[in-house]
């Protein structure tokens, strides 16, 4: 269960506020979402997982159960999706969003560097992409309940050496840490060079 003063502390440095959708990537059974539209009641969410792993089709029905798209039942906020991708595939428009969350997922990605692709792919052009996870103090670290091995903090960064790096807080004793990345500014205008010479 994640106490209240502890998720409230990283909630908030998602900066929220001002953002009428997130993107929640591996998100699960959405039992996270489901707390942060408690407090955002007006946030679109639109909620991603790999539906190919053995626990694809009960995702499904849990996520299905919670997305409510009605104004009288709205439990993620009207007009809020899911969307079932693949391990190293999203299935949305790039460029688009203004805020992206990868919570506790990363690590367990086959194709970390095609999801980082992915992930950045996505993202708008001044847009934040959020990444927390549980850090081992090595790389390959053994995870309690998890099948999968940590990573390390120096290896989400370098993971992600295609972005900048904007913020690294310590979330729950040092046991888990908030990243935030944006897009390089030289890349955002590199790409409005090419859109210029070529608009198509």
């Amino acid at each position: 269960m994640i106490e209240s003063d502890t998720f409230d502390y990283e909630v908030s440095n998602y900066q929220l506020a001002n953002i009428d959708t997130l993107v929640h990537i591996g998100c699960g059974y959405g039992f996270f979402d489901g707390i942060i539209s408690s407090k955002y009641q007006k946030l679109h969410f639109i909620l991603e997982d790999d539906t190919l792993s053995k626990y694809g089709d009960i995702i499904k029905k849990n996520l299905a159960s919670k997305v409510k798209n009605s104004k009288y039942e709205p439990t993620f906020g009207t007009n809020s999706r899911i969307v079932f991708g693949s391990s190293d595939s999203i299935p949305l428009p790039t460029g688009k969003y203004e805020r992206v969350l990868c919570r506790i997922s990363f690590h367990c990605f086959k194709n970390r560097e095609k999801m980082v692709t992915e992930l950045a792919r996505i993202l708008s052009p001044t847009g934040t992409l959020i990444i927390v996870e549980k850090i081992g103090c090595f790389s390959g670290e053994g995870r309690k309940h998890c099948k999968e091995h940590s990573i390390s903090k120096d290896e989400v960064i370098q993971s992600f050496s295609q972005l900048e790096l904007v913020d690294s807080l310590p979330l729950l004793e040092n046991i888990s840490f908030l990243f935030k990345f944006k897009k390089r500014k030289v890349d955002n205008n590199i790409q409005q060079k090419l859109a210029s010479v070529n608009p198509n």
